[in-house]
């Protein structure tokens, strides 16, 4: 009887533990996931950018302020927005020009808004 009791009081805790993950296994996925390809197509300050995947260079410089957003907020069929507002570091801000390709690998962290504000662990130009 005791043996059950031990056991009953045990197997909550061993649950719990075992449900909790290492955050550092949490960024190596992200590290090893491919990058996200698309465009800057908005500078905003500070050191923030408006990023689309699927865009012409044609659309980003006719596009208002306004239309760029709503793009940005289309959902794609992999259930994510077309785009996002990206917080970068000021060094990288600087290196970056309205039209430019770029690949992002996002942070873990995304701020609900649409379209989503996320930050960054890596911004790589595109030249093509």
């Amino acid at each position: 009887m005791d043996k059950k009791i031990l056991f009953i009081l045990i197997l909550p805790f061993v649950l719990l533990v075992s449900g909790c993950s290492d955050e550092s296994s949490n960024n190596n996925f992200h590290e090893n996931s491919p990058p996200t390809k698309g465009f800057v197509v908005k500078k905003m300050e500070p050191n923030k950018i408006l990023f689309i995947q699927n865009i012409s260079q044609e659309e980003i410089s006719t596009s208002s302020l306004e239309e760029l957003f709503e793009k940005a907020s289309v959902f794609l069929e992999e259930g994510d927005t077309n785009g996002y507002v990206v917080n970068l570091k000021p060094e990288v801000y600087q290196t970056l020009e309205v039209g430019q390709k770029i690949n992002i690998w996002f942070a873990d962290e995304q701020q609900d808004s649409l379209p989503p504000i996320v930050g960054t662990k890596k911004v790589e130009i595109v030249n093509d």
